[in-house]
């Protein structure tokens, strides 16, 4: 083996080109609960509320910082910070507030940890803890399982069970058409697997219903979906390192459950084209359609033959026994690498939200081909599918309910901006680098200043610069000649900017950049 490939690769990005081992995607906390009517969303620990058209209508921090939502309508949402569970109504007011920072068992000393939740009927669930934190590796005994309350703030019980394991993260629970839910974690030592366990809506579970994927060195769950049929939909994402496959693979890891757990199928997709640092397929969002297909957005790595990575969003479509129909690969997105993505089916179309970490979003509404112009051009290219097995894992034993009472509670709540949301193709419209009127600009993304040339010579009063809510930025110009300029961009907030410039005889192009 070249002892080469066995030195980390620094990524070093330029726009969005990348040379080197994929990385795991940086993605902040977002979660999304998408409504008939309009949507809550978590971002980066802020409760933000939206309307049917994608407005913000408000966004609160709540205590420490939200971190689990649900809701089944837009008059109110449920979440979790720190140990407390809370309700809002579709104001944004504190309806009631439970704190569960004493922990249901006192023979074990590790603090109550909550995580994900979900409604099904007029119950609440939510994932329970008493174990160390995600990042220690030893081995030990933790207690686990699902707290009930009413959607009135009744706490109904709690149930779980002990067990010795290793590193355990609370990945979340959805609910299920029997009126129970079905809980997730991740869990192990020398890798992750996803464990997966059904709860009925007395709180009952069954060795026989928990089920494990794991497939590659390290298995992570990227989302979870419940099907028109009542199925259960996975994505996964695994990993082979560099000690069990060189070069290294990431692939997308998609089961289909019945909703009592039993396999239907399970399969992973891979890229047929591979670098020598091997490449990635990082999955993110599932949703489905009316007649059973199923949908993924993920982040893709793609070795564009010049040891390069090209990196952009993919769309995948699979029918109802996991044959892949589509597959789109944006290798060059709009404003660069793009890093936090919500599929819905909304009204017949697909509808990609995107959230940067300062605080704008834009909505991509995808056409009956399942593109939009705006995205720039597409690639399609081939997924090979391999089957991989999903098996129950027995012996864990059944949950048990536990003598508790939770401390009535409240928690601050705090208004904050909003999201702003535009249509991509406000934000980067089609044709927005015009052949009459070519600018180069250099470099992007920008820290002090930003060089632009251009074909012809630029009427010095055109300059015009708007950031992604459209607010004009005044900048210092300095010119070398009519067809160069230097642009003072060290007082710009950090984001996307619009540049536009308009020629001496009328004719008008604009580019795109950012400031780090």
């Amino acid at each position: 083996m070249n002892i080469s490939k066995l030195i980390f690769v620094i990524l070093i990005v330029l726009s969005h080109k990348t040379v080197g081992q994929p990385i795991q995607w940086n993605v902040p906390n977002r979660q999304q609960c998408g409504l008939a009517n309009g949507s809550f969303e978590v971002i980066n620990g802020h409760l933000l509320k939206r309307d049917q058209a994608g407005a913000s209508i408000w966004m609160k921090q709540v205590g420490s910082g939200t971190e689990h939502i649900a809701a089944s309508s837009s008059a109110s949402v449920y979440g979790v910070t720190g140990q407390r569970v809370y309700k809002l109504d579709g104001n944004g007011n504190l309806m009631w507030c439970l704190n569960f920072s004493v922990p249901p068992n006192p023979f074990n000393h590790e603090p109550t940890r909550l995580g994900g939740l979900a409604i099904s009927g007029n119950r609440l669930f939510v994932q329970e803890y008493q174990c160390p934190p995600p990042p220690i590796m030893t081995f030990a005994t933790i207690d686990d399982g699902v707290i009930i309350i009413d959607t009135n703030g009744v706490f109904q019980g709690v149930y779980n069970k002990s067990r010795v394991t290793g590193k355990m993260e609370y990945r979340g629970c959805r609910s299920s058409p029997d009126g129970g839910v079905w809980l997730f974690n991740e869990s192990g030592n020398s890798g992750t697997g996803v464990e997966m366990l059904h709860v009925d809506s007395l709180g009952n579970s069954y060795p026989s219903q928990y089920y494990g994927i794991q497939h590659g060195h390290y298995t992570t769950l990227a989302d979870f979906h419940i099907m028109p049929d009542s199925t259960l939909v996975t994505a996964t994402e695994g990993y082979f390192d560099i000690m069990v496959m060189d070069p290294p693979e990431q692939s997308i890891n998609i089961t289909k459950q019945q909703p009592d757990g039993t396999p239907v199928w399970s399969y992973y997709y891979s890229d047929s084209v591979r670098s020598p640092y091997g490449y990635g397929n990082y999955p993110r969002s599932l949703t489905s359609d009316s007649s059973g297909n199923i949908y993924l957005v993920s982040v893709t790595y793609r070795d564009n033959g010049t040891g390069i990575f090209d990196i952009g969003p993919s769309v995948i479509g699979l029918d109802s026994n996991g044959s892949v129909f589509l597959h789109h690969f944006w290798k060059d997105p709009p404003g660069g690498s793009w890093i936090n993505w919500d599929l819905n089916w909304s009204d017949g179309h697909h509808v990609i939200n995107v959230a940067w970490p300062n605080g704008h979003g834009a909505t991509i509404t995808l056409d009956s081909s399942y593109n939009n112009p705006c995205m720039g051009p597409v690639v399609d290219y081939t997924l090979t599918r391999t089957a991989f097995p999903v098996g129950p894992m027995l012996g864990l034993g059944s949950l048990h309910p536990v003598t508790y009472t939770p401390q009535q509670d409240t928690v601050s709540i705090q208004p904050v901006n909003s999201i702003i949301y535009q249509d991509i193709c406000l934000l980067f419209p089609v044709g927005i680098d015009s052949p009459e009127l070519l600018l180069d600009i250099y470099p992007n993304p920008a820290t002090d200043e930003l060089l632009v040339s251009s074909t012809q010579s630029i009427h010095p009063e055109s300059i015009r610069i708007v950031d992604l809510t459209g607010r004009s930025v005044t900048p210092e110009i300095s010119y070398a000649r009519p067809d160069r300029m230097k642009i003072d961009v060290r007082t710009f907030q950090a984001g996307y900017y619009l540049l536009q410039c308009t020629t001496i005889d009328g004719k008008t192009s604009m580019t795109r950049f950012i400031k780090r």
